[in-house]
């Protein structure tokens, strides 16, 4: 088979199916693109998941009334000593209030307007890989010293 042969039954018969051939080639090389960026977007969405997979959050809020300051370092104080009382919690690591303000301030800004507001205690624990933690006897026992707590279990 000649050269001359081949081209002929690669390339289209009439000068007007040419334009065809380039729009078929890029949108084959777009759907190439497309399936690339959805790989990569689904590895990181999967790496996120199982980064937060064995994790819990515990937030301690702000009581409406009584000395708050002090009545939320109480409930945080032991809130923490109950996570790590609980089996199958390797860590638990309570955010400083300049933690709490950092998360904040991209949403409302720093200063002054971060410190009036009645911020909540952030306690992170970390979870034993396999390790299986009963989440509703959990806040039963965190509710029964840190009434204001809210636990945020991040498996599901």
């Amino acid at each position: 088979m000649t050269t001359r042969s081949l081209r002929r039954r690669i390339s289209p018969r009439e000068a007007g199916a040419a334009p065809l051939d380039v729009v078929i080639g890029i949108m084959a090389f777009l759907a190439a693109l497309a399936l690339g960026a959805s790989l990569i977007a689904d590895r990181a969405a999967l790496g996120w998941r199982e980064g937060l997979a064995g994790r819990l959050t515990v937030q301690i809020l702000p009581p409406q009334h009584g000395s708050a300051a002090k009545r939320l370092d109480d409930e945080t104080e032991a809130a923490t000593g109950v996570l790590k009382s609980t089996d199958g919690i390797v860590s638990v690591a309570p955010l400083s209030k300049q933690d709490i303000e950092a998360l904040v301030e991209p949403w409302i800004g720093g200063g002054a307007v971060i410190a009036d507001l009645p911020l909540p205690r952030l306690i992170d624990a970390t979870i034993l890989p396999g390790a299986r933690i009963d989440v509703g006897t959990l806040t039963q026992r965190l509710k029964a010293v840190a009434p204001d707590s809210i636990v945020a279990d991040h498996t599901r």
